[in-house]
């Protein structure tokens, strides 16, 4: 069975970038793009002759808050609430 056919049959569904020897599917392609933010954002203070210490603060900051996460559906429930209360308030200062 040929390469495409094999990714194809793999990725149904995705649309795939073609590439002259075979084809890529793009989330591929961006993942291979990930992590540079990270690396640029931990190296940007030695690159400015920064204290190499602020290096590893911001790694640890950034560590912590990949690992921690983010639950996208409790942030929008926080924000209907928090939206709910603010349309109270409104509503009570204009009586």
């Amino acid at each position: 069975m040929p390469l495409y056919a094999r990714l194809n049959s793999r990725y149904s569904g995705l649309t795939l970038a073609f590439d002259s020897s075979f084809a890529v599917p793009p989330t591929l392609v961006f993942n291979l793009l990930r992590g540079f933010d990270v690396a640029a954002l931990v190296s940007a203070p030695v690159l400015l002759n920064a204290d190499p210490i602020w290096s590893l603060a911001i790694g640890v900051v950034v560590l912590v808050i990949l690992r921690t996460g983010f639950n996208l559906e409790e942030m929008s429930e926080q924000a209907k609430e928090q939206q709910k209360l603010l349309d109270a308030e409104k509503a009570a200062r204009a009586r």
